[in-house]
């Protein structure tokens, strides 16, 4: 990959969400199956539905780590998406990112 197109891919902003309902499956930390429904809003916020028993009202960026998380980017690249997008410190957005998934 040349230093051009990797310097471009830096630079380009995180993908936006697309809003509806977006389905994920994933296993706790017992191993047991949990299924995961990430509703996204016109306005960028959203609920994330846990195993059709608990709901999680977000806001845009609590979606957008809702996202990241649930179709696995790295903890680093998430928290490097999100301070491209949002400029906040790496402090504040690992703490949201971590934050954010002891939920999930």
């Amino acid at each position: 990959m040349s230093l051009l197109t990797r310097l471009r891919d830096h630079l380009k902003p995180p993908r936006a969400l697309r809003p509806g309902l977006h389905a994920y499956e994933r296993r706790d930390g017992a191993g047991s199956r949990v299924r995961l429904h990430l509703r996204v809003e016109p306005d960028g916020r959203g609920l994330l539905v846990i195993n059709a028993a608990r709901v999680l009202h977000l806001n845009q960026t609590a979606v957008e780590y809702a996202r990241l998380i649930l179709e696995g980017v790295p903890e680093a690249r998430a928290v490097r998406a999100i301070r491209r997008r949002y400029r906040v410190d790496v402090a504040t957005a690992q703490a949201d990112y971590r934050r954010l998934l002891e939920q999930i």
